[in-house]
């Protein structure tokens, strides 16, 4: 078969473009890059018994960086139980003075109960890999250097519960008594997870306390026995709102008294139906009130409420879940509010 001349030259234009754009797809796929050996192998350089390591990867590189911390922390999961609320009311009245140590206000800075926070954590090396599209991060942790200054914030803390203990035994009025020995104990606790991350970095070191939490905790209990609430339901309060009421008061370990105490709770529960021009549904408006006296110091507290819509599909059931979720609001909100008043009484 005889080719033209234009059919012989459009046949090689042809076949030196497909060849050409065969080679620059070649050249194109990325050549398989290997991984330094700090990925697979960190201890190399930094020996376990100097240095805690973590090797990330991430799309990112604050992802890699993100993920090479969390394999630190994960060494870290705190194994002791505390009083996560306790701390927190700590950490929110006396966070605003400034004066806690850096250990203790990084529980400030994240939730207690679901992540443990550290310090000193140092970024060393990054490297990407282009053949997966991944970076890689090593993050590193001082043992001795760390575990000094947990040390020195530990013992700080110790010289604030002495402070605080000192108050307590001069201090006539019960209920700031109250208000400094919890502090101590909260103070103590928070001292525990700080004194869990020195172990670790230690390998079984310790801070030893100067007291006890049991100590501390049974002063407190002594004094629990003579602080004194009363609660008063005002209108047509259901009964279950005053047993709720004693449920928050038992977990401050308060007396309930059933003539005048230290603390006076007034409360009240309104209500109502609502129309919502909906067939088949019930809904209620309904509002719970709370006003606390302290009686001890002659000052009424701000008063408490929550308001909110129950719907559904029958008046029994809307009651039911109206009592549910007033029962949850006390349980929750109001005893943070009480509590955050009686702790910097």
């Amino acid at each position: 078969m005889k080719y033209s001349y234009f059919q012989w030259f459009f046949y090689l234009f042809l076949t030196i473009l497909v060849s050409h754009c065969a080679s620059a797809q070649k050249s194109a796929v990325p050549k398989s890059d290997q991984l330094p050996d700090w990925v697979t192998n960190p201890m190399k350089y930094y020996p376990e018994d100097e240095y805690i390591v973590g090797v990330g990867s991430g799309d990112t590189r604050q992802a890699a960086e993100d993920d090479a911390v969390g394999n630190i922390a994960r060494v870290f999961q705190s194994k002791i139980n505390v009083d996560r609320t306790l701390i927190e009311n700590y950490l929110e009245t006396e966070g605003k003075n400034g004066e806690l140590t850096a250990s203790t206000r990084m529980f400030q800075r994240t939730n207690v109960s679901t992540r443990t926070k550290l310090k000193n954590i140092k970024i060393d090396k990054t490297y990407f890999s282009s053949s997966e599209g991944l970076y890689y991060v090593l993050a590193y942790l001082n043992r001795r250097e760390t575990a000094s200054l947990y040390q020195k914030d530990i013992l700080k803390n110790q010289d604030k519960i002495d402070e605080y203990i000192q108050h307590f035994r001069d201090e006539p009025n019960k209920l700031r008594k109250y208000a400094y020995i919890t502090k101590a104990i909260a103070l103590s606790e928070i001292n525990a997870l700080i004194n869990e991350q020195y172990q670790i970095l230690t390998r079984g070191g310790n801070v030893p306390e100067r007291i006890t939490k049991a100590t501390l905790v049974k002063m407190r209990n002594d004094l629990l026995d003579r602080i004194t609430v009363n609660i008063e339901p005002q209108g047509n309060a259901p009964q279950e709102i005053e047993q709720y009421l004693r449920e928050v008061i038992a977990k401050t370990g308060f007396k309930i008294s059933d003539r005048k105490g230290d603390f006076t709770i007034k409360y009240a529960f309104d209500i109502r139906k609502s129309n919502l021009k909906r067939r088949r549904v019930v809904a209620y408006n309904w509002k719970i009130t709370v006003d606390v006296y302290d009686n001890l110091n002659n000052v009424a507290l701000n008063t408490f409420n929550v308001t909110q819509r129950t719907v559904a599909i029958s008046k029994e059931e809307a009651r039911a879940k109206a009592m549910r979720n007033a029962q949850k609001a006390l349980n929750k909100k109001f005893l943070k509010f009480f509590m955050a008043y009686i702790s910097k009484v």
